[in-house]
């Protein structure tokens, strides 16, 4: 027992002799970040800018090197963001600088010595920055933002979405840092997402902040990136240490020549104005209450001018069936062929024979029927189409046209047919749709004049050939289901006869 508490001992007097040791070792480095920093900030009052960034750069690599008070490491970056703000009007480092700090030590504060507004703008900013997690927003939509962009150049900012995503269209909030309020954009569709230049009057120091937010054809909100409390944030810099941020496929955007530079800011130069084509309407962010009032490629969205969203049309169906019940009109007049021969008086009352005035057919022994009043005689049919899209525009369908009540004869209550169908309105999924039309057919269609007697009545037998021409109207609820109405115009030959139909039903697609 007793050796062991000599031991002990021993033990305790070692790590004593050690901890006095190291103590000084310890204040001789924090002197050290100290007298770094003073000579560094004397740099900066003399205009050595250089000088003090290289010395406060190996302040805080010795801070971290050597275990010094946290407080010490954050002073160092706090004087680098001030010479890099105040002295390179360099927001971008200096941001990313005072963002050090605050992590080296939350409660860290600027020195109102150095501070000026533009500096304490940057480090407000730092510190949103990193309360948020290093610059982290909220949000479901993966984004990538710019790493920054030169003062008074538009900003390039690119939402990619993937292609089956039923995302119809991307809104854009976006404002100079130092600004209340958020302005409203919507976003350009392109090949893989959405992109937006942010105006050149928006673009200036310390940064641009901005959120987006995706909603779907029914305008229910998909997803966002970043809050109007805790937007993403871009900084505006002097000049750029890598390439200049662009849009996919698109040159990296020129500064705007109508704006100036802010007094004193190092790296900036306006550049000379240029001649150019008058541009008649507003411009694109300039107040609108109509799109007539806005440039070509521009439509008025939300008070101001914004480039035109292309429609997002879904996935319309190829293959179409139409059900639907026909009213028609047939014109009916002299001469034209019975279906078959009169029963009894019906020969003087509901016939007229072939050679008899107003009836001249081929074959003697056939008859005409007798017209009381020449005109229009409705019929009634059910009818059917079915067809598909073999171009985007262009269809091939076949129709078949049932008339219940009808006479004697070859397809007499029956009509096939062929056509061609072109779609004049843009193919879209669900909404509205104008086609036109032409084709053949074979088969008949019968109209029943009236007569005066109690005699049957009969049909005007027409020729089986025919030639058909007319219009589709379509309105679909969804990509399956819809309604159609179909006016068509028929001329059967070479019995002649000249009928119009119009058909409402519906249409299932596929």
């Amino acid at each position: 027992m007793q050796a062991s508490g000599v031991r002990a001992v021993h033990l305790a007097l070692a790590l004593s002799v050690a901890s006095l040791a190291v103590v000084p070792a310890v204040f001789a480095q924090e002197s050290k970040v100290l007298d770094l920093n003073r000579a560094a900030m004397e740099d900066y009052q003399n205009l050595d800018m250089d000088g003090a960034v290289d010395k406060l750069v190996r302040a805080a690599e010795l801070a971290k090197s050597s275990n010094v008070s946290r407080s010490l490491l954050a002073t160092s970056y706090l004087n680098l963001g001030v010479v890099y703000v105040a002295g390179f009007a360099d927001n971008g480092r200096g941001l990313d600088a005072f963002v050090r700090a605050l992590e080296a030590d939350p409660s860290a504060k600027l020195d109102p010595l150095t501070s000026t507004p533009e500096v304490q703008t940057v480090y407000n900013l730092a510190k949103k920055k990193a309360g948020s997690g290093g610059g982290e927003v909220d949000g479901n939509i993966p984004h990538t933002a710019p790493s920054g962009q030169v003062i008074h150049t538009p900003l390039p900012v690119f939402v990619e979405v993937p292609g089956k995503a039923p995302v119809q269209k991307v809104t854009l909030f976006y404002r100079h840092a130092g600004d209340d309020d958020y302005e409203k954009a919507r976003m350009e569709r392109m090949e893989g997402g959405f992109g937006y230049e942010i105006p050149c009057a928006a673009v200036a120091p310390p940064s641009v902040e901005y959120f987006f937010v995706a909603y779907d054809r029914r305008g229910k909100a998909l997803g966002f990136r970043g809050k109007s409390d805790a937007p993403i944030s871009v900084p505006v810099v002097a000049a750029l240490a890598g390439p200049a941020p662009s849009l996919p496929g698109r040159e990296p955007p020129a500064a705007c020549a109508d704006l100036e530079c802010p007094p004193g800011m190092p790296g900036c130069s306006t550049p000379p104005a240029t001649g150019g084509p008058i541009v008649e309407g507003h411009l694109e962010g300039e107040a609108c209450e109509q799109t007539l009032e806005c440039a070509a490629g521009l439509e008025c969205f939300d008070g101001t001018c914004q480039p035109e969203e292309p429609e997002d049309t879904g996935n319309p169906p190829r293959f179409f069936l139409h059900l639907g019940g026909t009213f028609g009109v047939a014109y009916v007049g002299e001469g034209m062929p019975a279906d078959s021969a009169p029963v009894g008086s019906g020969t003087s009352t509901t016939h007229v024979q072939s050679g008899q005035a107003g009836c001249s057919l081929d074959n003697p022994n056939e008859y005409c029927v007798r017209i009381q009043t020449p005109g229009f005689v409705p019929t009634f049919a059910l009818r059917v189409t079915a067809g598909y899209y073999i171009f985007e525009r262009l269809a091939l369908a076949g129709t078949w046209r049932f008339q219940p009540s009808a006479g004697e004869g070859a397809m007499a209550n029956m009509l096939l047919g062929l056509r061609a169908q072109y779609l004049f309105t843009t193919p879209r999924e669900e909404g509205l749709g104008l086609a036109g039309f032409v084709g053949g057919s074979y088969g008949q269609i019968q109209p029943q004049p009236a007569q005066p007697t109690s005699d049957k009545a009969p049909y005007v037998r027409a020729g089986l050939g025919g030639v058909q021409l007319g219009g589709v109207v379509v309105y679909r609820f969804s990509r399956n289901f819809g309604l159609h109405f179909t006016p068509e115009v028929h001329m059967l030959l070479p019995l002649f006869l000249f009928n119009l139909d119009f058909t409402a039903g519906v249409e299932i697609g596929f």
